[in-house]
């Protein structure tokens, strides 16, 4: 099974709504948000805001730089996304981290969460991130086996927004 990390670009259209759809249908929310398209948005406006985001500009003073790819396995399907925040501010150092991933729900167990997060370390160490950092919380068994097989190191538990959170570090 191969999984490629390809920037949004016009092609994906339809399986990104499709994928957007169906986490709605789950009642599943998408983290980041700030990396989902907006109501008042065309597809156009989002791939201009996710070239912003990757470039830091035009972006909302709370956020950071990061860089949204879209998960295409073999035959070109858009299966995920992945989120890979350029730097951290204080609240993503709690709350966050550099790495932020999603499966559509079709799509699970299938190991692409697992290769996408070995790929989006690829793209950390590109773009120089030497420490990368990545959070979930701690009764999410499925996300903290997916990054404990990518080797990481336990950090620290902690209380945040109502629900432990537990950190993950990998020296690139």
């Amino acid at each position: 099974m191969k999984i490629t990390l390809q920037l949004p670009n016009k092609s994906h259209q339809k399986d990104y709504e499709a994928m957007i759809k169906e986490f709605f249908e789950h009642g599943e929310q998408i983290i980041p948000q700030a990396m989902i398209m907006k109501s008042e948005e065309t597809f156009d406006d989002f791939l201009i805001r996710c070239e912003n985001y990757r470039q830091g500009i035009n972006m909302n003073p709370e956020h950071v730089p990061a860089t949204l790819f879209f998960m295409i396995d073999e035959t070109g399907k858009v299966v995920g996304a992945v989120a890979i925040r350029h730097e951290l501010n204080e609240r993503l150092k709690l709350n966050g981290g550099h790495i932020g991933y999603w499966v559509r729900p079709s799509e699970r167990k299938k190991w692409y969460a697992s290769i996408t997060l070995k790929l989006a370390l690829e793209k950390c160490k590109e773009l120089g991130i030497e420490n990368a950092l990545i959070v979930c919380k701690k009764d999410n068994i499925w996300s903290k086996k997916v990054i404990q097989k990518n080797w990481w190191a336990r950090d620290s538990d902690y209380e945040f927004e109502w629900s432990t959170k537990e950190r993950y570090r990998i020296k690139l």
